[in-house]
């Protein structure tokens, strides 16, 4: 089936043979769907927090996070293209001189109010910003903007685009994740450590530009940032309908990105006690960041109180030295805290089954989720799915993932009332002080399939299991309900022009 070419590929990549025949037998087999029993609602399954409790949270994190190696870890490889998708097609329409829709009007009608006008100003010469704007000559306009004639935005990454205007500056995404850690993570002394994922060929512009904020603003001493680029690795191949894997003219194997899931072997390379996790875009200038700095202390505060409460048990068990009634109260706290439901075996077993099943129960990376109410996002949100052993546990689910053929799993999913914002905090040690390997807590069978065409010819494309899905399907997984001001993603550039990216007084 192999080539002496391919074992060749596979070793400088870092694959095995064995990794390779597996994908081929997914792509082959096709992926299972996620089998979703019931939305998790704030009835069962999501915490809502009290005034109170978020008070006690936040002043737990701020009395306890000097005893922990935090670091925030942020995907940032992601291109803009299509956070420009509309421009490109405006462009069409200009060049045929048809009409622009309403949407794109108000694109020039507001441009002095994105972050990134007076760069684009400063670029266009002939003819100038502003005289373009007067004739209504928009096509120059997109043309400095997206291409590489000027700003060349539609080959940056979305974290080195100017998100928020400050005056006489302004921040990229990249930047604005900085500040939002500082705000959270600094401790007067240690520096914050962030990790960010890029890809290889715009990591020395991030280098740049850290170097040159940490400088103009005094954070030199502050932060410790880590880039990394998406393992060679972790890309899968692609089959034709036939079953034979997909060569390119050369008959090499070709390569694809395995999708976000890839990044679980970035994020297992951390050495760190607290992982926070979020998105490029999702983020807002410093005059709103209050609100969102007190809920990433809060859900950093839950954390802590889990992992004490969780560990507590662990090192009980190891003992080995409890009663009935000890173990009683286990099973009480992982229903209670942790939504978790027990096979009715469990109850009728042995002693050391039972201390062996909860030490397995207990001993897994640990995450809390902040969700938000759905408002018809598109995208992930918090369900009870049903496991290898047909027990309900807590998953973030993406749409992907679910049958909506079938009608009962359409209504669940229909269902549901909240809605996934990548907001995490992780906690990825052993009660021992020990290092997970997270690689041991996937659901490798939780990957996607996706038909495309190469050279005209349809083919199956296989991704990893999504980074906060199926790669971590097998953690403790606990929801918190957060508002809905803390979730603020740029996913075109009209949200830009959104009251939250804005200055505060316009």
């Amino acid at each position: 089936m192999f080539l002496q070419e391919d074992y060749r590929l596979f070793q400088e990549r870092g694959i095995t043979e064995e990794q390779i025949l597996k994908q081929v037998q997914l792509l082959k087999e096709g992926t299972l769907f996620q089998r979703i029993v019931a939305p998790a609602t704030l009835e069962r399954g999501i915490l809502k927090l009290t005034s109170d409790a978020i008070d006690h949270y936040k002043n737990l994190f701020e009395e306890q996070i000097s005893y922990y190696q935090a670091i925030k870890f942020v995907p940032a490889s992601g291109a803009a293209t299509r956070m420009f998708k509309d421009l490109y097609a405006a462009i069409e329409l200009l060049q045929e001189q048809k009409p622009l829709p309403e949407k794109i009007e108000q694109f020039f009608i507001h441009l002095s109010k994105f972050a990134f006008y007076r760069d684009l100003k400063s670029v266009m010469t002939n003819p100038s910003l502003d005289e373009a704007l007067d004739r209504k000559e928009y096509l120059p306009i997109l043309e400095f903007l997206l291409f590489e004639k000027g700003l060349h935005f539609g080959n940056k990454p979305k974290g080195l685009i100017p998100f928020h205007d400050y005056g006489t500056f302004s921040r990229t995404a990249f930047e604005e994740h900085l500040f939002e850690g500082l705000s959270y993570l600094w401790r007067d002394e240690d520096p914050v450590w962030f990790h960010f994922t890029v890809s290889p060929e715009h990591r020395s512009a991030f280098e740049t530009l850290l170097k040159v904020t940490a400088e103009k603003f005094g954070i030199t001493q502050k932060v410790k940032v880590d880039f990394s680029i998406q393992h060679p690795a972790t890309d899968t191949v692609a089959i034709y309908e036939n079953g034979d894997i997909v060569r390119d003219e050369m008959g090499r194997i070709i390569f694809r990105p395995g999708g976000h899931g890839a990044l679980l072997r970035n994020l297992n390379s951390i050495d760190a006690d607290l992982i926070f996790i979020k998105n490029i875009d999702n983020v807002v200038p410093e005059w709103y960041l209050e609100e969102i700095v007190l809920y990433k202390k809060v859900l950093g505060g839950y954390l802590m109180s889990l992992v004490e409460d969780i560990h507590a048990n662990l090192v009980m068990l190891d003992d080995g030295n409890l009663l009935e009634e000890d173990l009683a109260e286990m099973v009480d706290f992982a229903q209670k805290k942790l939504f978790i439901t027990f096979p009715e075996w469990f109850f009728h077993a042995e002693y050391m089954e039972k201390v062996d099943y909860l030490y397995n129960l207990f001993n897994r990376p640990i995450r809390v989720c902040g969700v938000v109410k759905n408002e018809g996002q598109p995208g992930g949100g918090p369900f009870f799915c049903e496991n290898e052993e047909g027990l309900p546990v807590l998953q973030i689910v993406e749409q992907s993932q679910i049958n909506m053929n079938d009608p009962e799993q359409r209504k669940i999913f229909e269902n549901s009332t909240h809605f996934n914002p990548v907001d995490i905090v992780c906690y990825v040690r052993d009660f021992e002080g020990n290092k997970f390997d997270l690689e041991q807590f996937v659901d490798p069978r939780a990957g996607i399939i996706t038909e495309k065409t190469y050279k005209g010819k349809p083919i199956k494309v296989l991704e990893l299991p999504g980074l906060w899905n199926g790669s971590m399907a097998d953690w403790i997984t606990v929801f918190v309900e957060v508002p809905s001001t803390t979730f603020n993603p740029v996913k075109e550039v009209f949200d830009l022009l959104k009251p939250m990216h804005q200055p505060k007084h316009a």
